[in-house]
């Protein structure tokens, strides 16, 4: 092979300096290709590449921008309203929503108070 005859990089990409065309017809069919030997074939290669790749990483800057802010409405604005909403419910449950038996009553265990005076020793408080 000569210096003037077209070369194929790895089969594929077309390389042949003597010619001063940008973009040349493939071998076979109608497509076309780019010169490789032309130096903004390397330029438009880089740039077919990197936009796709930018938008990607703009596109995943922007969800986790989004799921962050959504974090963050979640903790601070949903969380607590569902805590006010679920205490608010039960409280109007048990005043409009008729009890199962009235005449039961439910008593919660509570310690015995025990009164300590004020000036009893610190142990015997500390024990208490």
């Amino acid at each position: 092979m000569t210096a003037g005859q077209p070369r194929w990089l790895l089969g594929v990409l077309y390389h042949h300096p003597g010619d001063s065309r940008l973009v040349v017809p493939i071998r076979e069919g109608r497509d076309h290709i780019f010169n490789y030997a032309h130096p903004m074939a390397y330029v438009l290669t880089g740039l077919a590449v990197a936009l796709p790749l930018f938008g990607a990483v703009m596109m995943l800057g922007g969800l986790v921008y989004f799921f962050d802010r959504m974090a963050a409405n979640f903790v601070g604005v949903i969380v607590p309203t569902s805590v006010v909403l679920g205490c608010v419910g039960s409280v109007l449950a048990g005043i409009f929503l008729p009890a199962d038996d009235p005449d039961r009553r439910v008593v919660t265990p509570v310690r015995e108070a025990v009164e300590v005076p004020w000036d009893a020793p610190r142990q015997v408080r500390k024990l208490l």
